[in-house]
C-alpha cells in the first residue's frame, strides 16, 4: 500500500468514526447493502464500521475509503 492508501483509510475511518461516512452513503442514495456490495463485503460490516464497533482494515479498508472518497467527490463533499 502507499503511502496515500494509508492516509486513506485513516480518513475513511475517522469519517465512519465521527457519522460522515453514513452522511455520505445516504446523501447519495445509497444503502449499506448497495455499499456493501460494491466493495464486495457484507452489510454487516458496513453497519458495524458505521456505528463504530469495528474499524475497516487492509485491502478490504481501502476499497471502503475509495468508494467513499467516490461518493463525497459524487456529492460535493471533502474527502482525504
Amino acid at each position: 500500500m502507499t503511502d496515500h492508501d494509508l492516509r486513506l483509510i485513516a480518513w475513511a475511518r475517522k469519517a465512519a468514526a465521527d457519522g460522515h461516512a453514513r452522511q455520505l452513503r445516504e446523501r447519495a442514495g445509497w444503502s449499506q447493502a448497495e455499499l456493501a456490495a460494491a466493495i464486495d463485503t457484507t452489510e454487516a460490516s458496513v453497519s458495524r464500521w458505521e456505528s463504530g464497533d469495528r474499524r475497516p482494515r487492509g485491502d478490504l479498508g481501502l476499497a471502503y475509503a475509495r468508494c467513499l472518497a467516490e461518493l463525497a467527490a459524487v456529492t460535493g463533499r471533502r474527502s482525504a
